[in-house]
């Protein structure tokens, strides 16, 4: 239950499906999504700005709804994105094309030289092409090249039930940890953003 005299105040909007529709239909889902959420968006925000005393002064997004930013641009709203998945995937998903540009890997995320190390940027530690997960998992295509639900199914079948590699998510599990502890480098940049917010808002 949230508190209405509190900080937190919470508020739906429609996502462009029935109720009795299947939102695991990827596509579908994606397509309501952005034909009917950002007109409910931009609804809701003006609704409440122009009734309410504390008006929305920002917008924080997931990095996969980029729609809400553009209802921001739209209203004249600061924005920010958020990727809740590791920093180091986001950073790998900007480097594809310098890293196929500079023949790390191939088109198909396959690492060229197997031996030399990856690394992203000066502040990321540097990754073993074995590494990285798609190569770990070593998705075989068909005879015409596709990699096909079958594989896939299986491959992640592989991913929740081999022991090498529930260790690295252990591994990974407890760097996520001290990175999001007191003092740890995600605290530290969320506390950076939050006073980023307030100096942002104060000149609105």
């Amino acid at each position: 239950m949230v508190d209405a005299e509190g900080l937190i105040h919470l508020v739906s909007i429609p996502d462009g499906m029935e109720a009795w529709e299947d939102r695991n239909h990827l596509g579908k889902l994606t397509d309501a999504i952005t034909r009917v959420m950002p007109g409910k968006l931009k609804e809701i925000i003006q609704k409440i700005n122009k009734e309410d005393d504390d008006k929305i002064t920002c917008i924080i997004a997931d990095v996969n709804m980029a729609w809400a930013f553009e209802v921001a641009s739209e209203l004249g709203i600061p924005r920010a994105a958020f990727w809740p998945a590791a920093a180091v995937l986001l950073d790998l998903l900007f480097s594809t094309d310098k890293l196929i540009d500079e023949q790390v890997i191939d088109e198909y995320g396959t690492p060229i030289n197997k031996e030399k190390m990856i690394q992203l940027s000066p502040n990321t530690p540097a990754i073993h092409p074995e590494k990285l997960l798609w190569t770990g998992l070593k998705f075989e295509r068909d005879e015409r090249g596709i990699i096909t639900r079958e594989e896939i199914s299986n491959k992640v079948e592989l991913l929740l039930t081999d022991e090498s590699f529930k260790a690295r998510t252990v591994k990974m599990k407890q760097l996520v940890m001290n990175s999001v502890n007191e003092g740890g480098s995600s605290d530290k940049n969320f506390k950076n953003f939050i006073k980023w917010i307030k100096f942002k808002t104060s000149f609105i």
